[in-house]
């Protein structure tokens, strides 16, 4: 609704599972705001502002990301900073602030006082995999938009995008937990794959020996698999 009107409100939270998508969206809804000819809301991936986006040197657009596990308070401040100067009418400027909830309280309690008064043509959309962790406050001044885990077809879809074959893509799926990110890490772990056949070649090979149990569960001891 938001793209089609062409309005967006000052303030979202995109909340859900970590590696559903939650930034990718992000993404697409400022591009699809800043898009020169959109259709149907949709950025057409063609005029200067979405090739912009697209190269990452769109100059409209901060996005904040914990350093060291936490956002502080400085890079709160480099908010303040982007926010001083001037733009255009026609320009809209997007705060995108991943991993939200690692916001320390110094940190959350500046960024609140910017969202008490927003800026004119200013949306932020704070991503948080965790909502209960965010300052009610904050929560209290932002759109809430719920992110749920992801079917195993489109998990699927995901993968077979990115060009896994679908023997890998099978055994993936039942341990992503809905999460494409989750999907795409273990997919392309050697050593997780490596250990997951070690696993199951063991328990083909079952009944064994009091000896060889033991002796595979020694080879096993630091091995953290989910199968």
């Amino acid at each position: 609704a938001s793209l089609l009107s062409g309005r967006a409100a000052h303030s979202y939270i995109f909340a859900g599972p970590a590696g559903v998508g939650k930034m990718s969206a992000a993404m697409w809804f400022a591009m699809g705001l800043m898009c020169e000819t959109p259709q149907e809301g949709v950025a057409c991936g063609l005029c200067s502002s979405c090739r912009r986006f697209s190269k990452g040197n769109y100059p409209y657009l901060k996005v904040i990301s914990p350093e060291k596990n936490t956002i502080k308070i400085s890079q709160v401040r480099e908010i303040r900073d982007f926010l001083k100067y001037k733009v255009e009418e026609s320009v809209h400027r997007f705060i995108i602030i991943d991993e939200a909830e690692t916001m320390t309280p110094e940190a959350a309690n500046s960024l609140l006082k910017i969202l008490e008064e927003p800026p004119m043509r200013t949306t932020f959309i704070l991503l948080a995999d965790n909502l209960t962790r965010l300052f009610p406050t904050i929560i209290s001044r932002c759109q809430v938009i719920n992110f749920t885990a992801l079917s195993r077809e489109t998990i699927s879809e995901i993968l077979l995008d990115r060009g896994f074959n679908a023997e890998d893509i099978a055994w993936v799926l039942p341990v992503a937990q809905g999460s494409a990110g989750r999907a795409l890490e273990m997919i392309e772990d050697e050593g997780l794959k490596e250990n997951r056949g070690k696993i199951i070649s063991f328990l083909t090979s079952l009944p064994v020996d009091a000896n060889r149990a033991l002796e595979f569960a020694q080879e096993c001891s630091d091995i953290e698999i989910s199968l």
